[in-house]
């Protein structure tokens, strides 16, 4: 059986410089900055084991990405809503998972993966 994306990518709400990262801590710090799937992701600035090992058991090609790390297509879909999970379909990226599902998974990289696989069944 076909699923429907041939491809994820996984958008942090945040910029991957040097800059982008101390401004996404120093307000994730004080309060004014979040991020669902930086939580569900990483412990502090380290990838989470948990999440490496989904990201590299998962059976669709899974990738994280800042929003200063995509594809001018990507980003004009991901730039309001992230983070987001951004799906490869027959027609093009769409919004596979919205940032208020990432939410639902409450940091638990084991409710993201069982979330992901949902997507593929």
């Amino acid at each position: 059986m076909t699923h429907p994306y041939q491809e994820f990518i996984a958008v942090y709400n945040a910029e991957g410089s040097l800059l982008g990262e101390i401004r996404y801590v120093v307000g994730k710090l004080s309060g004014t900055r979040s991020c669902a799937l930086c939580d569900i992701s990483h412990v502090l600035t380290a990838e989470k084991d948990s999440f490496t090992a989904f990201k590299e058991s998962f059976p669709v090609p899974f990738f994280n990405r800042h929003l200063d790390e995509l594809e001018p297509e990507q980003l004009q879909l991901a730039k309001e809503h992230a983070p987001c999970v951004l799906g490869l379909a027959d027609d093009g990226w769409q919004i596979a998972v919205p940032s208020a599902h990432l939410e639902q998974c409450n940091k638990s990289v084991k409710k993201f993966s069982e979330l992901m696989h949902s997507l593929i069944k």
